[in-house]
């Protein structure tokens, strides 16, 4: 049975006969499966790339219906909601692929599926996202901003950037250590005060120490009275003890004995006060130099003080400018100057380095500190610190036990120490008086720096209510407290914060010196980070400056104070009146201004005249200047800086100040006037839509082996009810 089947088996496979006809019928076979697979395979291409041809016409004709309102501000968002924009996407999508009528052979039949077909916003990129809408109005700016920016700011502001640092520099420094120089000068004056009443002490106590008055038994004047009287004092006082023993005295002996003891007591008593006294002076020379090490040490401290915050102040200003510097020589064509800008910067730089003048050499408070301490530790040497112990060799009545010679010494011990003391105090008291440095003496005479000091007060009055006038003004002409309000709301809508006016202090001009330069360091640091590093933040200005609104001078009454009048304004500063917004444009205009005349000061002849008191006269010109700049502007642009040809307009220093302000709420305030402008809610405005198609298409051959293809994912599709689906999701944004 074995042997028979194994016959049959190999008469099957191993016999000849018919072998080229089933060969032949097996290659058909295949050549007909993969030609099937293949036909089926090209037309599923065909229809994959008509149903991507259809979803994307749907999509564009979906975003095409933007809202026009927006697109006054170069921005596009879809004007309605999902289910506006699911019906232009379904209508869309079948038409594309509905066949036109005609007898002709039909290749596909790519038919929408029913129900599969959808659309969504996607949250995250509605036009209130900042990304977002940064993103369109970089589009719509990069092509048009670089031109008026590199014109306005390379080729005009940055010009003066280097001596703007300089003056910034000199102004704030000088107003910053003239606090502390004032300290230190008090300090040292009364350094001064306390050796020279040290000196004054030890120079009364001089003939105390060295003189030789001679004086009567037992009057003590100095210290050789005590040698001279002591064996006098010494001789009664063994007298005393003799007499107490020595009962055969008369009435006339023991009276003489008791007036020479009396005279012995008063001796005694007048050495007790005389080293009682030379003690207390001792004392006091100590607390004296003990408070002039540490009025001097306090004055040392202010004075390293002083020369910190100079190097501070330079190295502040080159971290504020040196980008703003780098971005004048790296983007403008012509770096250099031209007009009066060397001569200022001459008369900034001599006004500068005089700052280092205040400084005094360091070598001064060591010299000093150590001839003050010599001084104290002399005074406090065991022999001026001990003279208690001549009381008992002074008034020891047993010779022998304390003998002569002991108080001689000791008394020669205190001389020599006093002598030293002396010295010590007089050469601290030489140098103080002598090697001083003397600050600030007058140059200019006949009370001249006092007239100009008089001058620059009268000209910050004149200035002060020149601004007080146009701010008073713009407050009391723009009411619109209800419009202001919602407006607020929508600023809060779109996480934006409004402003609280910051002070610009004007009541003296240190102050108005100190924080105008503050706001000039400010914008030039922006100025020239932006430039540097962060371009896009410029097309950003520029979308506000051409999109919106700025004061317009030339409307009258209040209509030039309205908020449609002064949107860039309310961008900018976020206060909560139009007045108030444009206040702080004119306030930070004022400041700038003020900055660039200062520096403009320092080509006038009659101020560089005033040597060291430049500042002052500078300050006086700069006021004159800017209070004629802040009402000629009112008219039209003015010149920038004498000599270079640069005319400025309002325009131009709100393009400047932009650069200041954060830009986060900058933009949310600019999103709350676009809705208020146009009625439109950005944060249901589109610009972001998904979708999602599907279609499919009747096979023609062989489905199952297609669907083997699709499950190993050499196809995308999948096959249902014998048609391949073709699903497509695709992304579209303005």
């Amino acid at each position: 049975m074995r042997s028979t089947l194994k016959s049959l088996v190999r008469q099957f496979f191993m016999r000849e006969n018919g072998a080229v006809s089933l060969y032949a019928i097996i290659i058909t076979l295949l050549l007909f499966i993969f030609n099937a697979v293949l036909i089926d395979f090209a037309r599923i291409m065909v229809a994959e790339r008509e149903a991507d041809q259809a979803t994307k016409a749907a999509l564009r004709s979906t975003m095409s219906a933007y809202n026009e309102d927006l697109k006054s501000y170069g921005l596009f968002g879809f004007d309605g909601d999902e289910a506006k924009a699911q019906e232009i996407f379904e209508n869309v999508f079948t038409k594309h692929l509905e066949m036109g009528e005609g007898d002709f052979f039909q290749y596909t039949d790519t038919t929408p599926v029913e129900g599969e077909t959808s659309v969504s916003f996607h949250e995250g990129r509605m036009l209130s996202s900042e990304e977002t809408i940064k993103y369109q109005i970089l589009e719509e700016m990069k092509y048009i901003a670089p031109i008026e920016i590199g014109e306005s700011i390379i080729d005009g502001f940055l010009q003066i950037s280097e001596a703007m640092e300089e003056a910034s520099t000199y102004a704030k420094v000088a107003s910053d250590i003239e606090p502390l120089v004032e300290d230190r000068e008090e300090n040292l004056d009364r350094v001064n005060e306390l050796l020279t009443e040290a000196k004054g002490l030890t120079d009364d106590m001089d003939p105390w120490m060295n003189g030789s008055t001679n004086s009567e038994f037992p009057e003590v004047n100095d210290l050789n009275d005590l040698v001279t009287h002591v064996e006098q004092y010494q001789e009664i006082r063994e007298d005393e003890r003799d007499g107490e023993d020595d009962e055969d005295m008369d009435d006339e002996e023991r009276e003489e004995l008791d007036e020479s003891i009396e005279d012995a007591d008063t001796f005694q008593e007048n050495v007790e006060e005389f080293l009682e006294r030379i003690e207390t002076r001792i004392s006091s020379i100590t607390s004296l130099l003990n408070e002039a090490l540490e009025a001097l040490e306090v004055a040392e401290v202010k004075n390293q003080e002083i020369e910190e915050k100079i190097a501070a102040g330079r190295n502040e200003a080159r971290g504020n400018y040196a980008e703003s510097q780098d971005a004048r020589d790296d983007l403008s064509e012509n770096p250099g100057q031209s007009g009066d800008y060397d001569d200022a910067m001459d008369g900034i730089n001599d006004a500068n380095q005089q700052l280092e003048d205040v400084v005094i050499d360091e070598e001064f408070f060591t010299e000093l500190k150590g001839r003050i301490s010599l001084a104290i530790q002399e005074a406090e040497a065991d022999e001026l610190s001990e003279l208690s112990l001549i009381r008992p060799m002074v008034t020891e009545s047993d010779l022998e036990s304390s003998p002569i010679i002991w108080l001689e010494n000791a008394i020669d011990s205190t001389q020599e120490a006093f002598n030293d003391l002396s010295t010590a105090v007089t050469r601290a008291y030489d140098m103080m008086t002598n090697d001083r440095p003397e600050m600030y003496e007058e140059e200019v005479d006949d009370g001249t720096v006092d007239d100009e000091r008089e001058d620059a007060d009268e000209q910050l009055d004149g200035a002060n209510e020149t601004l007080d006038d146009l701010l008073d003004e713009a407050e009391q002409l723009a009411g619109e407290v209800e419009m202001m309000g919602e407006l607020i709301d929508l600023v809060s809508k779109y996480q934006g914060a409004m402003e609280n006016a910051e002070e610009f202090n004007r009541e003296t001009t240190d102050e108005l010196t100190e924080d105008a330069m503050s706001i000039v360091d400010a914008i030039f640091a922006r100025v020239g980070d932006v430039l540097l590093s962060a371009r896009d933040e410029i097309y950003v200005n520029e979308y506000i400056l051409t999109k919106f609104q700025h004061h317009d001078f030339s409307l009258e009454g209040s209509e030039r104070f309205l908020l449609e009048n002064n949107e860039v304004e309310f961008i900018m500063y976020g206060l909560s009146t139009p007045g108030a917004n444009f206040g702080a444009a004119m306030t930070e205009l004022f400041a700038f201004r003020f900055a660039v005349n200062f520096i403009e000061a320092f080509t006038d002849n009659d101020v560089r005249a005033f040597g060291k008191f430049m500042w002052v006269a500078a300050l006086v010109y700069a006021l004159k200047e800017t209070i004629n700049d802040m009402n000629e502007i009112q008219e039209g642009p003015i010149e920038f800086f004498a000599g270079i040809p640069f005319i400025t307009s309002y325009k131009d220093y709100l393009r400047l100040f932009l650069f200041v302000h954060l830009e986060g709420n900058k933009i949310a305030r600019m999103m709350g006037l676009i809705e208020k402008n146009t009625d439109v809610d950005l944060t249901k405005t589109s610009t972001y839509l998904e979708s999602s198609s599907a279609s499919s298409l009747d096979l023609w051959f062989l489905p199952g082996i297609t669907d083997m293809l699709s499950r190993t994912e050499v196809l995308d599709g999948r096959v249902q009810n014998n048609r391949y689906k073709i699903q497509k999701d695709l992304i579209y944004s303005y």
